[in-house]
């Protein structure tokens, strides 16, 4: 059981939640936009989100700046959330303006009100689950969309919710975080999700 729940810290790693995010809009979206376009959205999103992220993970590994992927010492997150801050901002300025996709936009607004309170809380030596952050968001994000198009998602929203309680499992049974930070976690992916909903819905 512990091997199976460390297997989902990772497939549920908050690196891959804006690109899931990404794609689950576009799988739902009854709005038009080529193939193509799509595809080279998702594409940078995934550069910036994913592969600049983990090459910089393998140089703070080697600089003994961070000691693993889930940063779980609250004293190595801060360059990673700086870094996390930056690529957040270039995919709003540079990546999704011209894309067409207002929802899919104010996500990553969110994703980066999400990131700067959490940046935030290291500065009061409070840690937050980072992984309850991205799967909650993401989860949120889903429902939004399921009734701003009127659509019948709850087997996708199930499936998230599954994914949600997993995580928390995850992260409780390998002793990374306690209750009230997984609780704090959810609320900081949630509520920016929500608080945004007014600029485009």
């Amino acid at each position: 059981m512990k091997t199976f729940l460390k297997i989902v810290a990772y497939l549920l790693h908050p690196l891959f939640m804006p690109i899931l995010g990404s794609g689950l809009y576009y799988w739902v979206s009854p709005r038009y936009s080529p193939i193509e376009m799509q595809g080279t959205i998702l594409i940078k999103i995934a550069i910036l989100t994913v592969c600049i992220p983990l090459i910089l993970y393998y140089l703070l590994k080697n600089l003994g700046v961070v000691s693993s992927v889930f940063l779980e010492h609250i004293t190595e997150r801060k360059i990673p959330l700086y870094a996390n801050t930056i690529l957040l901002l270039l995919i709003l300025k540079i990546v999704l303006p011209d894309s067409f996709a207002i929802e899919l936009y104010w996500f990553f607004v969110a994703a980066l009100s999400t990131t700067l309170a959490c940046l935030m809380l290291i500065f009061f030596k409070i840690k937050a689950s980072i992984h309850m952050m991205g799967i909650c968001s993401v989860t949120m994000f889903v429902m939004i969309l399921s009734v701003h198009y009127q659509k019948n998602l709850l087997l996708m929203i199930s499936v998230l919710i599954i994914g949600c309680g997993l995580v928390a499992t995850s992260r409780l049974s390998t002793k990374s975080h306690n209750g009230l930070e997984l609780i704090l976690g959810s609320l900081l992916g949630l509520i920016p999700q929500i608080l945004v909903v007014n600029y485009w819905m």
